[in-house]
């Protein structure tokens, strides 16, 4: 099995091309848009014992309601 690593910069790429911003990250993870900006820059990790894979979750859940249009 492959496993793939997400780096910060590739979720934010990916959050870009679906049109999601980050106050909804933000909002989704109960953070500050900033602590999403410098997580995405990789100038910080995560508050709050948070991890990139509580953000990748909480991506993909912005994105499908996107599609669905929430």
């Amino acid at each position: 099995m492959v496993s793939a690593v997400i780096t910060p910069s590739d979720q934010r790429r990916r959050r870009r091309r679906a049109r999601v911003n980050q106050a909804d990250i933000a909002q989704r993870l109960s953070i500050s848009v900033g602590a999403v900006s410098e997580y995405e820059n990789e100038k910080a990790e995560l508050p709050f014992e948070l991890t990139p894979e509580d953000y990748e979750r909480e991506l993909q859940n912005a994105i499908r309601a996107k599609e669905r249009g929430l």
